[in-house]
């Protein structure tokens, strides 16, 4: 119950809702609308991405500062990474190979390597970044933060900022691919 935020997987045609109430994840087959798996993940389930390749789908766990990892083949938890307080939203980068979890609570930005499972570094965030979105024409991943007036650029091969952005209170963000532009709500 509590369902939160949604992922589809290109590859397997199933959607994966993630459940705060209840510390779950429904897995729905696309296909049938029928609900095929519900998969336990940590506290607080606040957002979850996919590596479609991989069939691996990441859920950030707000409460439990960790990100449960699901093998989208046997929809189990196969791994479960420490990061910052707080992870509120992930972004996958398939160019990178890397899941980007930006933690709330702890100002930071914790770099995932998806083939591994494992983290990569934790980059320094302002006050509380709240979402992410990945502009696959330059490979940056942008964050926008709660409490501040500014967002971060990042290199996603490199795993470094490039720069600070100046945007106001930020709660969402989206890339336009055509136009080379990110655009964020607050």
């Amino acid at each position: 119950s509590g369902p939160f935020a949604l992922a589809w997987n290109e590859s397997t045609n199933r959607v994966y809702c993630v459940n705060d109430n209840d510390a779950s994840v429904s897995v729905i087959d696309g296909a049938t609308d029928d609900v095929i798996a519900t998969v336990e993940v940590g506290d607080f389930p606040s957002a979850v991405c996919i590596n479609p390749a991989a069939n691996r789908v990441y859920v950030a766990n707000s409460s439990d500062m960790t990100v449960s990892v699901i093998d989208g083949q046997t929809e189990q938890v196969i791994d479960t990474l420490a990061v910052g307080a707080g992870p509120w939203d992930l972004v996958y980068d398939s160019l990178s190979d890397k899941v980007f979890c930006a933690n709330l609570v702890s100002n930071n930005v914790t770099v995932i390597k998806s083939s591994a499972d494992t983290v990569v570094t934790t980059l320094a965030a302002f006050s509380s970044p709240r979402t992410l979105c990945l502009n696959p024409v330059n490979d940056e991943i942008y964050c926008g933060c709660e409490d501040s007036d500014s967002g971060i650029a990042i290199d996603a091969a490199g795993d470094s900022i490039l720069t600070s952005l100046a945007m106001s209170y930020c709660t969402d963000l989206v890339c336009c691919p055509e136009s080379n532009r990110v655009y964020g709500v607050g």
